[in-house]
């Protein structure tokens, strides 16, 4: 099999896509079926070696969040999604012109014109279903780009059995003609001993307990309400549990800040804003309770991350995140205030049942595997759902 990627949702800083990218197109570029892999990240050729040494590994915070903050500018300008893609599709067809007998695996958000075999992967429907969660020219710029993958991709890939059936029912497509290609926890995200945690805890100027929050801050993150239902819990058990929130600044974030900035002023709060990649394992797995309230993901990888740690979970039931835990999480409405705070309570007051619920999430975490997920990935690139 000669496979061709494109690598530009691998630009820095990494997001959930990128991390995702990353894992399989490292897996892939190894597989015994893949004879020749051409990654392509802007307009530079990367081979299997090459994938761990992208830009995104070494560069130091100042050159990340400024190309972020720029692109955040930009974007507001009308017309801006457009241009970007036109120039896109310009570059990979000229780079790519002499690959037509590769097979073409599209993991971003911009399925390029291509004369061969291309495979696809969506990752969710969200400026349909949480519609608020996107400002109106990116909601449009997705739907644009959804639709076109629908289209003219030959497979489609996403993330979760939740998505495969909310695709199914906006395409018409067959859930079983849709291929589910999981995330997984990386080997960095592993439980950490008592000396260790204590360790990375005073390394990092962690609180000797805490509650992690861990994702951008926008309105999708559901934080919000988390917050609020945060501040209702009695003072005590605030000020033994603080909340440590790990995340970059998002869209439509001012509700958000305000509650943040309060709580932080009764030092109940501490704010990381963005953390280098190699520390968030870390810090994951110094958590004594992750909180992800996220009210839509295609899947929630720091869930399965933290599972992986042995570190409890709550997030909120219905969703991608309900799948990937089972009923080993403390499950909550998400919408419901009242149920997030009382579900977190439950949690902070039951050590036996964060214990317990950490011994399960082990367990359920083993059950996504990255290797395991390029083989489904391999199987839909060589011929299909089938893979025959």
């Amino acid at each position: 099999m000669k496979l061709l990627i494109n690598l530009d949702c691998m630009q820095p800083p990494l997001t959930g896509i990128g991390h995702y990218t990353q894992h399989l197109a490292t897996q892939l570029s190894k597989h015994p079926e893949v004879d020749t892999f051409r990654g392509l990240y802007r307009s530079r050729w990367l081979d299997g070696t090459q994938l761990q040494d992208c830009p995104h590994a070494s560069r130091p915070l100042s050159l990340l969040v400024r190309p972020g903050a720029l692109r955040r500018r930009l974007r507001q300008v009308p017309g801006s999604y457009s241009l970007r893609q036109r120039l896109r599709e310009v570059r990979f067809v000229g780079r790519t012109r002499h690959c037509g007998d590769h097979i073409y695996w599209e993991p971003g958000l911009e399925l390029m014109p291509f004369p061969g075999r291309r495979v696809a992967t969506i990752y969710d429907l969200s400026h349909l279903n949480v519609p608020d969660s996107h400002p109106p020219s990116r909601a449009a710029y997705l739907s644009h780009q959804i639709d076109n993958t629908l289209r003219h991709a030959d497979v489609i890939v996403t993330i979760s059995d939740t998505m495969r059936r909310e695709i199914a029912d906006y395409s018409g497509l067959n859930e079983n003609d849709i291929v589910v290609v999981s995330p997984a926890a990386s080997t960095d995200f592993r439980p950490l001993n008592a000396a260790t945690r204590t360790e990375v805890r005073r390394r990092l100027g962690l609180p000797d307990r805490f509650i992690l929050c861990l994702g951008t801050l926008e309105p999708r993150k559901n934080l919000t309400r988390f917050m609020r239902a945060y501040a209702e819990l009695p003072t005590p058990l605030r000020k033994r549990w603080p909340l440590v929130c790990v995340g970059t600044k998002g869209w439509n974030d001012t509700s958000l800040v305000r509650n943040m900035q309060r709580l932080e002023a009764r030092g109940e709060l501490l704010q990381l804003g963005y953390v280098a990649q190699p520390d968030i394992p870390l810090i994951t797995a110094s958590a004594d309770l992750l909180a992800y309230p996220s009210l839509y993901e295609g899947f929630g990888m720091p869930v399965v991350e933290a599972m992986a740690c042995g570190v409890p979970v709550l997030t909120s039931r219905g969703t991608a995140m309900h799948e990937i835990t089972g009923e080993h999480a403390f499950l909550m409405e998400p919408t419901d205030i009242a149920s997030i705070r009382s579900t977190l309570q439950t949690a902070l007051e039951h050590p036996e049942a964060r214990d317990e619920l950490g011994d399960q999430g082990i367990t359920q975490a083993a059950r996504y595997d990255w290797q395991r997920s390029a083989e489904t990935l391999v199987a839909a690139l060589r011929g299909g759902p089938s893979g025959q």
